[in-house]
């Protein structure tokens, strides 16, 4: 093979990569004055519901919107760092003080269903502006379903270290699925 031959193949694979991201960088989308409109938002909605009646009438798209929700989550909860760190020294704390009390006034313990926990995970992170990643994750998937986009939250574990791949522990961990039909 003669050095013209690896050079035209090299040339076309360069030519080739640079055509993929060509494409990639033309198709990327500028949400900046999406993200400058709903910072301008008024600091509080009254309910969620309102929030999303907002963010229907500003943008036309269900990706518009989804990324408009993102965009006032990440401007408007921060990350409840308290929660995060306490959560796993004082829960057994809480919840043997729980049963005491319990036993004391002779109350049961009211088991929410799934639906309860999750209206309350929405409204905690909603009214309180913090939240960790079950809170952000809950209250995403619910504007989206007020603003009529299909969108699910997934629980799992995140891996933060390269010893725990391919292990069923890690830290317990939320993210969204959301479906966004560009057809």
């Amino acid at each position: 093979m003669t050095p013209h031959y690896y050079i035209r193949k090299t040339l076309l694979c360069l030519l080739l990569i640079l055509s993929c991201s060509a494409g990639k960088i033309l198709n990327a989308r500028d949400y900046s004055r999406l993200d400058s409109l709903v910072r301008s938002y008024p600091e509080k909605f009254k309910t969620p519901a309102d929030l999303a009646y907002r963010i229907r009438h500003d943008f036309r798209s269900p990706e518009e919107r989804s990324r408009a929700i993102y965009s006032w989550i990440t401007h408007n909860i921060r990350y409840d760092v308290r929660i995060f760190t306490d959560k796993y020294r004082k829960k057994e704390v809480r919840e043997k003080q729980k049963q005491v009390q319990r036993a004391r006034t002779g109350k049961k313990k009211k088991i929410m269903t799934p639906e309860e926990r999750f209206q309350k995970l929405v409204h905690n992170t909603f009214y309180k502006r913090k939240a960790v990643c079950a809170g952000y994750s809950a209250l995403f998937e619910h504007l989206n379903l007020l603003c009529e986009i299909p969108c699910k939250t997934i629980s799992g574990h995140a891996k933060t270290e390269k010893k725990h791949i391919g292990h069923p522990w890690g830290a317990k961990h939320a993210w969204n699925a959301v479906y966004l039909d560009s057809a």
